[in-house]
């Protein structure tokens, strides 16, 4: 029986498994290598988001149950948000809410925010300006699981004035899809909910609000007198359709640099030249990618259909 990091598992062999790479076990086989040029963020087994250093490989976890999703593989991408995690700090503004800092966050420290929707006229809100986008971009932000359901209040995140997505911060419910959104969901991670909309539409400013009505979620239930509070955290804007890991940024947008995943085939006999390789995906599902191996190795694309790898292997 092999072990970890040592060659492919005992099941992969038994499933016929010639000349690859095993990435399941949680370490670096022999002839991988991978560089990043940034720290870069993963689940741990605990459901804690954590860093890694950069050129560490992230072996990432299902949040809510700790599987071992296998090795992250992401292309770059920027936070274009400034202060991803401190609402309560410029270039956030606020208006007709109240901020308190200090909640437990979903990286294990005390950093997200309880946002209290103030009583009178107007609706809490956190906001923050943009530079004009181009093409598809997206929005998601963490939002603490708590017992107060739709029938009570619901939060709301907002691109530019007319894009909204309405949650039900109980149940995860997502309604209300308004506005021009090419995409929406919600990821259960365990005592939060990380809520995502994306549009091709040019927006300039992201808006949060803790409770912006009640009932259906649909327009004609937003209200003003509704009131109620939200813990958010790690507000994200990325030029894509969909969210990547997460990018913490300061007092300016952060990057985190591309996975530069590299397999030496040579080591395992494949010669240079054209070839198909078979990726494997944390849900077992697989993708056949055609290669060029040039000087016994080629590089892994961040193209995949999903970004967790447990396998790669020569079809």
């Amino acid at each position: 029986m092999g072990a970890i990091g040592i060659g492919p598992s005992l099941a992969l062999r038994q499933r016929g498994w010639v000349r690859g790479f095993d990435f399941s076990g949680g370490a670096m086989p022999p002839g991988a290598a991978l560089t990043r040029a940034s720290s870069g963020s993963r689940w741990t087994t605990q459901g804690v988001l954590t860093s890694e250093a950069a050129d560490v490989a992230r072996f990432d976890h299902h949040p809510v149950t700790g599987a071992r999703r296998g090795l992250l593989i992401e292309g770059g991408q920027t936070n274009m948000l400034s202060r991803s995690g401190a609402l309560a700090s410029a270039p956030w503004t606020v208006a007709s809410a109240v901020l308190t800092e200090g909640q437990a966050s979903p990286d294990g420290a005390n950093a997200a925010t309880l946002m209290n929707d103030a009583a009178g006229a107007a609706y809490g809100q956190v906001w923050q300006g943009l530079a004009a986008t181009s093409g598809v971009v997206c929005l998601s932000a963490y939002l603490r699981k708590d017992a107060v359901g739709k029938a009570t209040r619901f939060a709301l995140l907002r691109f530019g004035g007319t894009i909204d997505l309405g949650v039900d911060t109980a149940t995860g419910e997502v309604a209300d899809v308004r506005g021009n959104a090419t995409g929406h969901g919600v990821e259960d991670c365990g005592a939060w909910w990380r809520v995502w909309i994306a549009t091709g539409t040019s927006v300039n400013s992201v808006t949060l609000h803790p409770a912006c009505g009640a009932g259906a979620m649909a327009t004609t239930s937003y209200s003003s007198a509704v009131t109620g509070a939200a813990i958010i955290w790690g507000v994200q804007v990325e030029a894509r359709a969909t969210p990547s890991s997460y990018v913490a940024s300061g007092a300016s947008a952060a990057a985190r640099a591309a996975d530069m995943l590299t397999l030496n085939w040579g080591m395992h006999g494949v010669a240079d030249g054209a070839t198909t390789i078979r990726f494997t995906f944390d849900d077992l599902s697989s993708q056949d990618v055609a290669a060029t191996i040039a000087g016994g190795v080629a590089v892994v694309p961040t193209t995949l259909a999903r970004p967790w790898l447990r396998a790669a292997q020569i079809v």
